[in-house]
């Protein structure tokens, strides 16, 4: 039994022989698309019971230990997330996506020292992560670092402009109060997104600091104007949701234990990987990738191909 990933993104499944037991019951994966048992409690509990199994059955395979680790970082410890993504680290100390999640980790946790020597690490082996910069750079200026931060988002924007690159730039700038350069920074982060409510209050700041009144009321009152409807707008999506984050617990239960399917598959556990893809298809029976797959897992040797979900 093998997976692999096609360049379209597909997976494909595959297999030499028909499987020696019958597939696993998979009524759970019904085509009514009725809201599977449980509640997001016992989702993430089951989740998580499955993240200590991938560490014990895979403790050597990297995929396993950065699955495992990004479901804990979600829904459980993020010191065992941190804890898994360092164990990455030591099987592969080339892997730029481990120290990537152990720096984004650490700023998450308020501890920037750590960010910024692990995003160091991840460009230093990966210079093209592309919201590595980001994270470094603000990390850097929390640290009172402005004009390292500034090295570091300039060299990123030379590569590949980005609306937050530039926000960002536009902040250290004004720390530095390089007021021109902060003004053409904030400017170009709205030339990328015209909408970037941030960056017209930080032109506001730089023409203020220029001396130009009547520009930075100009942005103030822009500044309000998109303020105010991304307030109504959220305002709007906060009473629209009945059960907040019901339905995204779920779909990430269904999507770590399809994950988790692929890892056994791959060692050749089809019974394991049978309940796991039977379990996501439960769980989010809306999703037909997870279908599609169980059944060509249980299918003829005829290699089949499911999209990815």
């Amino acid at each position: 039994m093998a997976i692999a990933v096609g360049v379209s993104g597909a997976v494909v499944w595959t297999s030499r022989k028909m499987p020696t037991a019958s597939p696993p019951d998979s009524r759970g994966a019904s085509s009514t698309h009725a809201s599977p048992p449980g509640s997001p409690t016992e989702w993430i509990a089951e989740g998580l019971a499955l993240a200590d199994r991938l560490v014990q059955d895979f403790a050597h395979r990297a995929e396993a230990l950065d699955l495992a680790a990004r479901f804990h970082q979600r829904f459980g410890d993020p010191a065992r997330a941190a804890a898994l993504w360092r164990q990455c680290l030591d099987h592969d100390p080339r892997s730029a996506h481990a120290a990537f999640c152990l720096g984004s980790a650490a700023w998450e946790q308020g501890d920037f020292e750590q960010a910024v020597a692990y995003l160091r690490r991840a460009l230093a082996i990966d210079p093209r992560l592309a919201n590595a910069p980001v994270i470094l750079g603000e990390s850097l200026m929390q640290l009172g670092r402005p004009q390292e931060a500034i090295a570091v988002l300039e060299k990123a924007e030379a590569a590949t402009p980005q609306s937050m690159r530039w926000f960002l730039l536009g902040q250290a700038y004004l720390q530095e109060a390089q007021y021109e350069k902060a003004r053409r920074a904030f400017e170009s982060a709205i030339a990328l997104d015209t909408g970037y409510t941030k960056a017209y209050y930080g032109l506001v700041a730089a023409w203020s600091r220029l001396g130009d009144t009547k520009k930075a009321e100009e942005y103030q009152a822009v500044f309000l104007r998109l303020n105010a409807q991304e307030n109504a707008k959220a305002a709007k999506e906060r009473d629209a949701r009945r059960d907040p984050g019901a339905d995204e617990i779920r779909q990430a239960a269904a999507r770590f234990a399809f994950d988790a399917a692929r890892l056994y598959a791959a060692g050749g556990d089809r019974e394991e990987a049978g309940r796991l893809l039977a379990r996501a298809a439960g769980l989010d029976p809306a999703e037909p990738g997870y279908r599609q797959a169980l059944d060509t897992l249980w299918s003829s040797g005829v290699p089949i191909e499911a999209s990815r979900p």
